[in-house]
């Protein structure tokens, strides 16, 4: 029976079936499969329903997480563009994301653990240079967003801290400037951990200084670059996430929003 039998069948076990260390091993051989039904849903939505439901021990959760983390997994291959190693990366992001967000309930990794899948997500957005979403015949790629989706649910984790601000913006940051405009809602899962940092307490000022280097760092990027088309796509990017950022804030942001305008109309002058 191969693999995707087997998921359909589990499937149609409707969460009743026990999982294996063998099914566990041979799912996470063949996380970044370029067929999509099998990675998408089958192997990414069963491993998160049994992380979500408890089918796990945590001899399996561990080693999920260990094996997810690893330079063969969210790390292979990093720096690669328009291979398909980006689908073992971003789908184990997508993975170690799971688990950070049901361990937020369970509290079985330890703040050692937490520090150190903070620090990959982190690693990981900073070196990821495959900015696809969609590929045809292929499925989602979509790195950037399920990058996203984990540094989010670090910063939800209650083992987060204010000291991981600046690193968490900074990250953020690096993923607006790859001289690219994204399509496929990039802009709005980075606007969920600007959304989480709000939530734990992050100082409007803070963000507002972040939001004004966002600007400067476009001028920074005409200096060197000039009218180029790098220059043109990372405005837009930029522009494109002022935008998406300030319909997300509430209507008490008044000194966020106004800032985000500011910037905004500094670059129709």
């Amino acid at each position: 029976m191969s693999l995707k039998e087997q998921l359909i069948e589990v499937k149609n076990h409707c969460g009743v079936y026990l999982p294996t260390d063998d099914l566990i091993e041979l799912m996470l051989n063949n996380i970044g499969t370029i067929d999509s039904e099998l990675r998408d849903k089958l192997i990414y939505a069963t491993l998160a329903k049994w992380i979500q439901e408890d089918h796990l021990n945590n001899k399996q959760v561990r080693y999920i997480l260990d094996r997810c983390l690893s330079n063969s997994h969210l790390l292979y291959c990093i720096g690669d563009n328009n291979s398909d190693s980006v689908f073992i990366r971003s789908f184990s992001a997508l993975v170690i994301a799971s688990l950070m967000n049901k361990d937020r309930e369970t509290k079985l990794f330890t703040e050692e653990e937490f520090s150190m899948v903070f620090d990959k997500s982190v690693l990981y957005l900073g070196l990821e240079k495959d900015t696809r979403g969609f590929v045809d015949e292929k499925g989602w790629a979509h790195a950037i967003a399920h990058g996203a989706d984990l540094l989010d649910s670090c910063v939800k984790h209650p083992r987060y801290c204010s000291e991981y601000h600046e690193i968490t913006l900074e990250t953020i940051s690096t993923c607006l400037f790859h001289g690219v405009i994204y399509i496929d809602d990039e802009d709005e899962r980075l606007v969920f951990v600007i959304q989480s940092l709000i939530d734990k307490g992050m100082e409007d000022e803070v963000l507002v200084s972040w939001i004004d280097n966002l600007s400067k760092k476009i001028k920074e990027v005409h200096i060197v670059e000039g009218y180029s088309l790098k220059f043109f796509r990372t405005k837009t990017n930029i522009m494109n996430f002022y935008k998406t950022l300030y319909f997300s804030l509430n209507s008490e942001k008044h000194y966020v929003r106004n800032r985000i305008e500011e910037n905004i109309h500094s670059w129709k002058e």
